[in-house]
């Protein structure tokens, strides 16, 4: 997860960054001990959105919704 998440930085399309994310969220919710996976991801988002600022909290958190409704 970490791996993908470094190599999702370097994405330079804002559309494929996001799905990439997306992808890495859905991944992190089937690691078995959740509350390391958490962690895990969320130090990972922070360090994302510190390095990149074309990017909005926002923006991930309204994709996120819609792919866990389906």
């Amino acid at each position: 997860m970490i791996l993908e998440m470094m190599r999702a930085i370097q994405i330079k399309s804002q559309k494929k960054f996001i799905d990439e994310i997306i992808n890495i969220t859905l991944l992190s919710k089937q690691i078995k001990n959740q509350e390391k996976a958490t962690k895990i991801y969320e130090s990972c988002i922070r360090y994302i959105f510190n390095i990149r600022d074309d990017i909005e909290v926002e923006e991930i958190e309204e994709k996120v919704k819609e792919v866990s409704k389906e």
